[in-house]
């Protein structure tokens, strides 16, 4: 396309750099500021815009705006672009409690108040249709509802009733689709959010595309909220110095995609086979879940170790890297970058160290234990608070996020009540080896009483 023509043609001229980066194109090249032939990302209007139109029409959206500030950047847009849409009061916001913590940080700063409501309790689960509606029955003036899928797992809610749900109530409907910046690229995966009659959704196209760590895209499917307000927010939380490889990046990523995502999902699926046929279980998709990614590889962590910590571990020992693990699986992002080698790797591994004796369990999502209450994170903001020790915080109301990571899950939302179930829960999994966050020296803040 044209930037990364202009941007060649500027590298060919040998240029006199006297302009940012400081390395005047000694680490690479292609990393330059915002010059008369490079378009500017907080207002593209010819090379820049060029490309977002074009991601727009590979994913079906009405607008695509560039992110080199991760997904993150865009899920704190929206939230400050419907702050800006309702205007005389805080915008009330129903989300899945599997969100990742960047809704949490974006309610702090739009001043959103948030009710959540539990994905299924089940290993993997997601939001439901029949609790989304339930929900927004009960309570009143929903302006937006905000749900997760796929999930870190691949499994995706059935975000078309959802749709059909949020929009007979009046509400906006965002998705988070971070983890399925690939689904429009092989009849082997789940239907994409835009396709699905979502407004707005995000994808990290860094996840599973060829593209640069940061790089996402923010997709708009409606007029509900302005192309204009999308803008402004995005130029609030994103930076003025936009790395110009990522934003080639997403061109490159989103236009080799379609090229060669069915190979890779025909190739998986062998794998997939492979693993089941030396009876080495994979996580299935739950009875929530409408669809589930097959490139999205989960190892259940019995009979190789106690938990999926330690079944990470030890792949790592032998210089396999999930992406990430919790209590009872390893999860394994996949990608047609990867090499045959590696699954040949993997399935050595797992065989060397599987135990048929061990036995296998029941497992069972963390219940967030539903409080019907509709929280004000903004107001613990500027709340004073004080530390306390983990396992002495139940009945306190938390002051920051408090959650593991990966997947990024708040479990305590800040200016939400610490429950015994959700100390334990985390005591549990941090001795098992899983990473928190809200946590410092086994100690986190809490509001003071």
């Amino acid at each position: 396309m044209k930037l990364r023509e202009n941007i060649n043609n500027y590298i060919a001229s040998d240029p006199a750099r006297f302009h940012m980066p400081g390395h005047k194109g000694m680490l690479s090249a292609y990393d330059i500021t915002e010059l008369a032939f490079s378009d500017n990302l907080s207002c593209p209007d010819s090379a820049i815009d060029q490309i977002q139109s074009f991601c727009a029409k590979v994913y079906g959206a009405k607008r695509a705006n560039l992110l080199v500030n991760g997904s993150t950047a865009g899920i704190l847009a929206f939230q400050l672009a419907l702050a800006e849409k309702i205007h005389n009061r805080p915008p009330r916001i129903l989300v899945g409690r599997d969100c990742h913590r960047s809704f949490v940080n974006a309610a702090i700063l739009s001043g959103a108040e948030v009710i959540g409501v539990n994905p299924a309790d089940e290993l993997c689960g997601v939001v439901t249709p029949e609790t989304i509606r339930n929900a927004l029955e009960h309570y009143k003036n929903i302006d937006a509802v905000f749900i997760t899928s796929p999930n870190y797992y691949g499994m995706c809610a059935d975000i078309k009733a959802i749709s059909e749900t949020v929009h007979e109530l009046g509400a906006i409907l965002f998705v988070d689709s971070a983890h399925g910046a690939h689904f429009p690229f092989s009849s082997s995966l789940p239907p994409f959010a835009i396709e699905q009659n979502c407004d707005y959704c995000v994808v990290s196209t860094h996840k599973t595309l060829a593209a640069l760590n940061q790089s996402a895209i923010l997709l708009s499917n409606s007029e509900a909220l302005s192309a204009q307000s999308i803008q402004n927010a995005i130029n609030m939380v994103q930076t003025t110095s936009p790395s110009y490889p990522i934003i080639l990046s997403i061109e490159h990523g989103v236009g080799e995609a379609k090229y060669i995502w069915q190979v890779h999902c025909e190739r998986i699926q062998r794998v997939r086979e492979k693993l089941l046929a030396h009876n080495i279980s994979l996580v299935e998709k739950p009875k929530s879940a409408e669809h589930s990614d097959i490139s999205r590889i989960c190892i259940l962590a019995k009979p190789f170790s106690e938990t999926g910590y330690a079944l990470e571990k030890k792949l790592n020992e032998v210089g396999i890297y999930p992406e990430m693990s919790d209590t009872y699986c390893a999860v394994l992002i996949t990608t047609p970058y990867d090499s045959e080698i590696w699954y040949e790797r993997l399935l050595e591994a797992l065989l060397s160290m599987k135990n048929d004796n061990a036995e296998p369990f029941a497992y069972k999502k963390l219940n967030f234990e539903n409080s019907n209450a509709i929280i004000k994170i903004r107001d613990t903001l500027s709340a004073p608070c004080e530390m306390l020790p983990l396992e002495k915080a139940a009945g306190r109301i938390a002051k920051y996020s408090i959650g593991l990571y990966p997947p990024g899950i708040s479990v305590v939302f800040p200016n939400e009540k610490i429950t015994a179930q959700k100390v334990d829960m985390l005591i549990s999994a941090i001795s098992q080896g899983a990473k928190p966050f809200g946590i410092d020296n086994n100690c986190v803040a809490v509001i003071k009483e």
